[in-house]
């Protein structure tokens, strides 16, 4: 039998959509397993480990005393020791290396209690701080990060649900088109100065669509951020870059230029319309 022959039998009895069903199947379970087991290893990290951890040094960085702060730092290592086994449920080699390296540190100074030692371990606790700050935000920002958005569109009426809907989804379009315009620059700027020209006026092109993607995204972003500012619950890119601005020159100027007085003319317009409500 020649191959086109086994080729047509294989096709006419089904046997390619029976494979690529069953394969597409498994690959759709296993996925579906992975991401069952991800938030229930992360809920229990959270929970059981992450969250106390979190606390216990943010008590030990707000802490002004150096003698408490210590017997603070000693009851920690004492709870999160290595020894202990709790460490595994962190899942996060890096974080546990940070852990056991901090505790090397907690030891030796044990050891040898002087300035050095001291102020060498108080570095160690900041970082360890930042690193379980960070570890346990995005954890949590994980497994809640569409809590704020449905507690919103479950407490509103259907019209202004599909409205926030649709404000959200085309403002991650819109970031969709901003990034992949951005990315676009290197290969037609590449083409322009240093390659031979094929793509013709498609930088030109690109130059457009990114500045237009751009003040479109930053508008209905402002929508956004006025809309469903409690959705959020974390900085996006666009709110860390607008903190950034604020403390610039220009973003100085426009806070007190223009959005100074609109919030001046809300308020006088609404001093206006009480005024008017007294008289009446």
């Amino acid at each position: 039998m020649e191959l086109l022959d086994i080729w047509n039998w294989i096709q006419q009895n089904g046997i390619l959509t029976a494979v690529i069903t069953g394969v597409v199947a498994l690959l759709f379970n296993q996925r579906q397993k992975s991401i069952e087991r991800f938030y229930s290893q992360s809920g229990e990290t959270l929970e059981k480990i992450l969250e106390p951890m979190y606390y216990s040094l943010k008590e030990i960085k707000n802490e002004e005393d150096e003698n408490h702060k210590m017997i603070l730092i000693e009851k920690f290592f004492e709870e999160y020791s290595g020894k202990k086994g709790k460490l595994s449920k962190l899942r996060n080699i890096l974080l546990i290396d940070q852990i056991l390296n901090t505790e090397d540190c907690f030891r030796e100074y044990f050891l040898n209690k002087n300035g050095e030692n001291r102020k060498k371990l108080f570095y160690k606790m900041r970082m360890l701080d930042q690193a379980v700050n960070k570890e346990y935000r995005s954890i949590f920002v994980t497994l809640n990060k569409n809590y704020n958005w449905y507690k919103v569109l479950f407490r509103t009426n259907y019209i202004l649900s599909a409205v926030f809907v649709f404000v959200r989804w085309f403002k991650e379009t819109l970031a969709f088109f901003v990034g992949a315009s951005a990315f676009a620059f290197i290969p037609l700027l590449y083409d322009k100065y240093l390659g031979e020209h094929v793509l013709g006026n498609w930088l030109e092109v690109n130059k457009l669509i990114f500045g237009l993607s751009i003040s479109a995204l930053y508008i209905f972003w402002i929508i956004h951020y006025f809309l469903l500012k409690d959705t959020m619950q974390r900085k996006d890119e666009i709110s860390l870059f607008q903190e950034w601005f604020d403390k610039t020159k220009l973003g100085k100027w426009t806070n007190k230029n223009v959005w100074g007085k609109i919030g001046n003319w809300n308020v006088e317009r609404r001093a206006r319309r009480v005024r008017n409500d007294e008289d009446v």
